[in-house]
């Protein structure tokens, strides 16, 4: 059986070709950069909480906060989503291993 590109897996009919495996890098990492965003976004959020400026004697509790919440929050929501993403990919080899048995099978 010939791999076909994306293009052609999106475009078969049969759905013979999975488009969604080739899909799940790039979803991957453009959700590392979204939840590294949001982190970021966190991090300064809770700093901000303070009232006062990183250089102003001030209450140092929110940056301390910060720096114990963000990584948690950040470590979390990745593990969520590889969790998902290897669900997802587990199917797809699962169906292709079945596929792998049915044509060595059906030639008996």
């Amino acid at each position: 059986m010939r791999r076909k590109g994306f293009f052609g897996a999106l475009l078969d009919t049969r759905f013979d070709a999975m488009v969604t495996p080739m899909l799940v890098r790039g979803f991957y990492l453009l959700s590392l950069a979204i939840i590294t965003l949001f982190s970021v976004l966190l991090f300064l959020g809770i700093w901000g909480l303070g009232g006062s400026s990183p250089y102003d004697e001030g209450s140092d509790w929110p940056f301390y906060a910060a720096i114990v919440v963000t990584p948690l929050f950040w470590l979390f929501q990745v593990v969520l989503v590889r969790l998902a993403l290897e669900f997802v990919i587990n199917q797809f080899k699962i169906t292709e291993e079945l596929q792998k048995i049915r044509r060595n099978t059906s030639g008996r």
